[in-house]
């Protein structure tokens, strides 16, 4: 998951779920932390399940010590990014 200046992103709009500005309210919910047989987060669990307990897929998410914990990603980063990736 990235964050982008608002400038970027086309849909950025204040949101309960996603505040503008901050990370997402269901930040901890998307995997678990650790490798468990009864994985919670809804990535861990959904890759859990389909592969009928043969993969187990955990992570964490990083906190920037500024900007509300957000890393800032500029726009010759996100061409990287998007270069990267295709």
């Amino acid at each position: 998951m990235l964050y982008t200046p608002d400038s970027l992103d086309p849909n950025a709009g204040d949101n309960l779920e996603w505040p503008l500005g901050n990370l997402p309210s269901w930040k901890d919910d998307l995997l678990d932390v650790n490798p468990s047989t009864n994985p919670q987060g809804t990535l861990s669990k959904y890759f859990y399940q389909a592969s009928s307990g043969n993969l187990q897929v955990v992570g964490d998410y990083l906190v920037s010590s500024i900007n509300n914990g957000l890393f800032i990603l500029t726009q010759q980063a996100l061409d990287i990014v998007t270069y990267a990736v295709n």
